[in-house]
């Protein structure tokens, strides 16, 4: 086992049965989905710490907590993929937030919840980006279609279908991060295009919402393709696999 290969027995893929594993998921995400959580924490590290730093530092340690949960399942190599991803998501999100707060006080005013809000949807990003794609992969979609397809129950084609959605929602699971990664490349400044030497004086008023508009609608169309474009061998696939063994299933109601 090398440095950084964790037992089998903390991937949550291998946990059974599968509605344990689902309390477990949605125990590790509880604090993603409730504020509870951060402000126990903020009340508890405000007794030793100044005011405002406790809240502050609640969601920097539920990130730490979501990504330690995730690490056993998704490895190092891919957990840092999601995070690289994640990072473009949010730091896009949130800067693009405060540059409408600046552009526009009148109708978003700046005050020190606000920039908390931010904070806090900064960190948010960053956790529930990787945790829900470490949810959708401790799903196997092989496994479902075995239990499915020994059995003619009247939920059979409810859960064939299913199985498709949840294998199409891993697959856009695995695009995105590498589309994030793309858009990283071409823009290492994210909210800035490479190549803008002839930008000067007023011009980027008018050219920088052009290009971004521009590569945001060309992002989500590479998206969009490469999301649909195996949508119809997936069909195929779980069609040909319910077919060979539609003859062996014994029948249940």
């Amino acid at each position: 086992m090398n440095a950084f290969e964790l037992p089998a027995f903390l991937k949550l893929q291998h946990l059974r049965p599968w509605w344990l594993k689902i309390a477990v998921l949605m125990l590790i995400g509880y604090p993603l989905f409730s504020n509870r959580p951060a402000a126990f924490i903020g009340a508890a590290m405000g007794q030793h710490l100044p005011e405002t730093l406790g809240p502050m530092l609640a969601w920097p340690l539920i990130t730490f907590f979501v990504w330690a949960c995730c690490l056993p399942s998704l490895g190092t190599a891919k957990l840092l993929d999601y995070l690289a991803a994640a990072y473009a998501m949010a730091i896009t999100t949130v800067v693009s937030g405060a540059v409408l707060r600046l552009a526009l006080p009148a109708i978003f005013p700046a005050d020190t919840a606000d920039n908390f809000r931010l904070l806090r949807v900064y960190f948010n990003i960053l956790a529930v980006f990787p945790y829900s794609l470490t949810f959708l992969n401790s799903f196997s979609v092989s496994n479902l279609m075995n239990r499915l397809t020994r059995t003619r129950g009247r939920f059979r084609e409810a859960g064939l279908h299913l199985a498709l959605a949840l294998r199409i929602c891993q697959h856009v699971g695995e695009v995105i991060p590498k589309m994030l990664l793309v858009w990283r490349e071409e823009n290492p400044d994210l909210l800035l295009p490479r190549c803008r030497d002839d930008w000067y004086g007023i011009s980027p008023l008018v050219k920088w919402p052009m290009w971004f508009v521009r590569s945001i609608s060309q992002w989500i169309f590479a998206c969009i393709i490469l999301t649909f474009e195996p949508i119809p061998v997936m069909v195929n696939e779980i069609e040909q696999i319910d077919e060979s063994r539609d003859s062996d299933a014994p029948d249940k109601v």
